[in-house]
């Protein structure tokens, strides 16, 4: 029984360990934009409260501009994006839906219309209604 305490403990302070000693990720909803996040002013020209986040969001209703009563969906006029190692598609609609707008990677300048790492958003002002990170 002895040996089973033991075995138990260990395990759980090993996993307690990795759980505590993983490197640290941007916080999302901080209103500060970090290294991996993509970030959604409320104005164009990065003005006005803005929305932080490293995940993909599906669905704006809900969500605010930090510090603000603004809501998300349909508010934003700018962003920048401050991942390397992913894309970013902005949609119209929730849920990946209707039109969309390609983030670039970090660090990625693009020519034309198709695509940014920041930008006003344009002929996309104020309908962005969901985003998603990918690889490709």
């Amino acid at each position: 029984m002895g040996k089973i305490r033991t075995l138990l403990l260990t395990g759980a302070l090993a996993t307690a360990g990795v759980a505590f000693g993983a490197p640290a990720h941007a916080t999302s909803f901080n209103g500060v934009c970090e290294t991996g996040e993509v970030c959604l002013w409320v104005d164009s020209s990065f003005n006005g409260p803005v929305f932080d986040d490293y995940n993909s969001l599906a669905f704006y209703p809900g969500h605010y501009f930090v510090n603000s009563n603004i809501g998300l969906n349909d508010n934003a006029s700018s962003s920048a994006k401050y991942d390397a190692s992913n894309y970013c598609r902005m949609y119209v609609d929730a849920y990946g839906g209707g039109a969309n707008v390609l983030m670039q990677k970090y660090g990625v300048i693009i020519s034309g219309s198709n695509g940014w790492y920041y930008g006003t958003f344009g002929w996309f002002n104020d309908q962005a209604s969901s985003h998603y990170f990918s690889a490709s």
